[in-house]
This record gives structure tokens, sequence and C-alpha cells, in this order.
């Protein structure tokens, strides 16, 4: 299990969104999840993102515990309400909405 936090943190960021991603390590559709994830993170938001990568191979008990059965499996566990969006990420208009994400102004 690893913990990542992709975005800078800023003096004026007070809200924090933690996020989980749980992934079958080396599966085409985990790599590529992770790799939506961390571009689509790259972009400044108004808030900080903390992302911890669960490989369920290892830490299988985790995801059941988090009631994720299938992978690629997105889990926003704060701010409530909890999302739980599954597969590649690759629209990530709809995975920013679903995050309720605001993109920082210039």
């Amino acid at each position: 299990m690893s913990v990542e936090n992709p975005m800078p943190t800023s003096n004026e960021t007070t809200e924090t969104r933690q996020l989980i991603l749980f992934l079958a390590e080396g599966e085409p559709n985990s790599i590529a999840a992770r790799r939506n994830l961390e571009n689509l993170l790259a972009s400044a938001y108004d808030c900080q993102v903390q992302v911890q990568y669960v490989d369920v191979l290892e830490e299988y008990e985790f995801a059941l515990e988090h009631r994720v059965l299938v992978t690629p499996t997105l889990l926003m566990i704060d701010p409530l309400p909890r999302v739980m969006i599954v597969g590649t990420l690759k629209d990530t208009e709809t995975v920013i909405t679903a995050l309720r994400l605001r993109r920082s102004e210039d």
C-alpha cells in the first residue's frame, strides 16, 4: 500500500480529497487507471488531493472492507458522500465531476 500526494500544497488550500485507487498491479486496466488518474491530477485544483494506491492482490482484505470487488476502482472516502468509480478513469471530465473537483483559477 502506498500513499502519494501528486498535488502541490498551498497555504490557501483548506479542503482535501482523500482517494484510494484499488489496483491489480501489472494488469493493463490497472496500469491505465493509475496513469489516467495521475494525468488528471497533474492539473491544478482548488483543493489538495491525497491518493492511496492499494494492490488488491496483496491487500485483498482491505479491498473487501471497502466493498471493492473489481479493479480498477477509485474510491473517494473524504469528503462525504463517498464516491466509487470503476474502470480505467479514461473519461476525465466525468471523473472530475464525480470527485467534485474544481480547477483553480490562474
